[in-house]
C-alpha cells in the first residue's frame, strides 16, 4: 500500500514536472525573452532608423540601453523580469518565495528551470504569469503607461485562475 502510494505520487510529481518542461521549452523555442539570433539583417533599407541592432522594429519608439523605469541598470530580460525595482516589488508582493525568485543563475531559461525544479506547480504556473505580466508591463512603460507593482501579483493570480476555468471547460 505505501509503495503503490509512494509509486502514485512519483508518477504524478514526474507529470507535473514534464507539462512545467513542456512550457520552458515553448518559451524557449519561441525565444520570447532572450536575445533574438542570427536574425539577417536586409541592409537595403539604411534609412530606416526605427530598428534595432536586430533589425527589429521598435514601433517608433526610442530605444536607450538603460532601464526604462530609471534606476540606471542596463535593460535586460533578467533585469526586468527579476532584478529591476519594479520586478523585484511585484515578486515580493507575491507569495512565491523570494529565495528562489531571487536565485542568481544566469539567462532567463536557466532561471525558469530553476523556478520549475524549485517551486510546487501552481507557484510555477503563476510566476510564469507574473513573468509575462512583468514583459506587458514593461511594453507598456516603453510606451509611456506608468503602472503600480503592488497590482501586478492580484491581476496575475486572478488571471491565471481564469485561464485555467476556461481550460478546464475544453478538456
Amino acid at each position: 500500500m505505501v509503495r503503490k502510494l509512494l509509486d502514485d505520487g512519483l508518477k504524478e510529481r514526474a507529470a507535473s514536472l514534464r507539462r512545467k518542461e513542456a512550457i520552458i521549452n515553448v518559451v524557449r523555442e519561441d525565444n520570447l525573452y532572450g536575445d533574438v539570433p542570427n536574425i539577417p539583417i536586409d541592409s537595403s533599407d539604411e534609412d530606416d532608423d526605427d530598428t534595432d541592432e536586430h533589425g527589429i522594429s521598435q514601433g517608433g519608439v526610442e530605444v536607450s540601453p538603460d532601464c526604462i523605469r530609471g534606476c540606471g541598470c542596463e535593460e535586460a530580460a533578467m533585469h526586468a523580469l527579476r532584478d529591476c525595482v519594479f520586478a523585484k516589488q511585484t515578486w515580493l508582493l507575491s507569495n512565491i518565495q523570494w529565495s528562489v525568485v531571487s536565485c542568481q543563475v544566469e539567462g532567463v531559461e536557466a532561471w525558469l528551470r530553476h523556478l520549475c525544479r524549485s517551486l510546487p506547480g501552481e507557484e510555477f504556473a503563476l510566476s510564469l504569469v507574473i513573468c509575462w505580466a512583468l514583459w506587458w508591463k514593461r511594453n507598456q512603460c516603453r510606451h509611456g503607461e506608468m503602472s503600480d507593482p503592488s497590482r501586478l501579483p492580484s491581476f496575475a493570480h486572478q488571471y491565471l485562475i481564469a485561464f485555467i476555468q476556461v481550460w478546464s471547460m475544453g478538456s
